[in-house]
């Protein structure tokens, strides 16, 4: 049975807590075979991640295949390490050998810095890119060290008000709910499209519909 789809693999130029880059690719058992499109999964502050496309990013490729190439070395000269000790077989410190520095090279391409990290040209050129939101550049600066948390803090709070500044202040309405009528100070959109009637307090005064099988 040949197990075949779409899976991202090639996770790189990384910026925690905010974006980094990974590939599309079409897979056969797991292995990637070739690269549909290359995508930033971005954090939005209420939408979780989100996918954006990017143009090809060939390091994200090239990672992606790497890995795969390591994941299957380990696992089959671990297999015949195994055997050849099972055995006796002098070749298991070879396989051996070669098991243990697939294992390494797989650890250095998923955790060494220059490969899982953005550099800050690549950050700001990915964050053009997908429009990252102003907020998001400051803690993109910030993750740089190119300014200060305090200075992050207050242009942040500034961003804020000038957010709730140039937002439109809601107008209080007035809901009458059959017993006491008030006025909501926040936002109530819902409320505002109740139309505002008297409450019927006399039941008797409803309609009341005929039926013919107790009549």
């Amino acid at each position: 049975m040949l197990w075949t789809g779409k899976q991202c693999y090639g996770r790189t130029d990384e910026v925690p807590g905010l974006f980094h880059v990974r590939t599309l690719f079409g897979h056969c058992w797991f292995f990637p075979i070739f690269p549909i499109c290359s995508v930033v999964r971005v954090r939005r502050n209420r939408l979780g991640w989100t996918d954006v496309t990017i143009r090809p990013s060939f390091k994200s490729w090239l990672l992606a295949w790497a890995r795969a190439v390591m994941w299957i070395g380990s696992y089959v000269f671990g297999v015949l390490a195994l055997v050849h000790w099972g055995i006796g077989h002098p070749q298991y410190i070879i396989s051996t050998s070669m098991a243990l520095s697939c294992m390494v090279t797989l650890l250095l391409l998923y955790r060494a810095p220059s490969l899982r990290l953005a550099r800050y040209e690549r950050a700001t050129q990915l964050a053009d890119w997908i429009e990252l939101p102003d907020i998001e550049r400051v803690l993109l600066e910030l993750h740089f060290k190119h300014i200060t948390e305090a200075e992050a803090d207050e242009l942040i709070r500034g961003l804020l008000m000038n957010q709730a500044q140039s937002s439109p202040t809601p107008l209080p309405i007035k809901i009458r709910d059959g017993f006491s009528d008030h006025e909501p100070t926040g936002w109530e959109p819902l409320a505002s499209l109740i139309p505002e009637t008297e409450p019927v307090r006399d039941v008797s005064a409803l309609p009341r519909r005929r039926d013919d099988r107790f009549a």
